[in-house]
């Protein structure tokens, strides 16, 4: 049997949710230091949660193409003084999550030095194929860094899931929208949009034999 990697040292290998997590922890600070004496790269598919390195999940083909066609959504009425990142670290209390879509302030070059904050971002959004427990969880880590707004985007359900109205370290209003509602985006946005449920998360291709 062969040695086990840095990553296998500090991430616990059942990691794939919060049911079972390595009892070691970390500050962002130290996460930092980790990938600065090489025992994390961008190579290790992780990302820190509440503390804990954490693997994060795979993607598949369906998972990607929602979080391009929100993608494509979003960009035409995001403000001109915020931007939209794919897939890109956030730098919060305790965590370092990268969720796969987030509208931010500025421009790109204002992060040249650092990861935006809580502070700076208007909306975080995880679309869930499989991670849907995961997801909610994270709402602790985006709450916990007052980002206004964060959506799940349940793909087998087609539902978008709106934690709005942070509160310590939860959101005090949670609103569970189906494919035939509409959500209304202010912050970040051009004043006076809404988008419908059913074009940000499009019906699945039926499976053909």
């Amino acid at each position: 049997m062969g040695h086990p990697s840095n990553l296998d040292l500090l991430v616990d290998a059942g990691a794939a949710g919060y049911d079972q997590i390595a009892p070691k922890k970390f500050s962002v600070e130290a996460y930092h230091k980790l990938a600065e004496l090489g025992l994390l790269s961008e190579d290790d598919r992780v990302e820190l949660l509440e503390g804990v390195i954490s693997p994060k999940m795979v993607h598949s083909p369906i998972h990607d193409a929602i979080v391009s066609v929100i993608e494509q959504i979003l960009r035409p009425v995001i403000d001109a003084n915020w931007f939209l990142r794919i897939q890109s670290s956030l730098t919060l209390l305790r965590s370092e999550p990268e969720p796969d879509l987030a509208v931010v302030l500025g421009s790109p070059l204002r992060y040249m030095q650092h990861h935006p904050g809580g502070q700076e971002v208007a909306l975080a959004i995880e679309v869930a194929e499989t991670s849907l427990l995961r997801d909610r969880h994270k709402a602790v880590s985006y709450a916990g860094a007052n980002i206004p707004v964060y959506w799940i985007a349940n793909i087998e359900q087609r539902r978008l899931e709106v934690y709005q109205h942070p509160r310590g370290e939860e959101y005090t209003e949670r609103l569970l929208l189906g494919a035939d509602d509409q959500v209304e985006v202010s912050f970040g946005f051009v004043a006076g949009t809404f988008l419908r449920v059913s074009d940000l998360i499009p019906e699945l291709p039926t499976a053909t034999a």
